[in-house]
């Protein structure tokens, strides 16, 4: 794996890890509606901020990457 890939997945993983760890909680009942709802706006918030627009770009780039080595099927 290149290393633009690799500092995009760490990103994205990053992003996975620090929200998924408030939702275990949530579904443990640890976390009260609003601290949820916090959660969420804040999930918005980085999903509107860029971290969408990083996954579309690691995609399109994979999808030229695959293209490139004979990986993609055309059909």
């Amino acid at each position: 794996m290149d290393e633009y890939t690799n500092n995009h997945l760490k990103r994205i993983q990053g992003f996975m890890d620090y929200y998924s760890s408030y939702i275990d909680s949530a579904l443990n009942g640890h976390v009260s509606e609003i601290k949820l709802a916090e959660l969420m706006t804040q999930i918005i918030v980085s999903i509107d901020s860029g971290f969408l627009d990083d996954v579309k770009e690691l995609e399109k780039y994979l999808y030229n990457q695959a293209d490139k080595k004979g990986e993609f099927d055309h059909e």
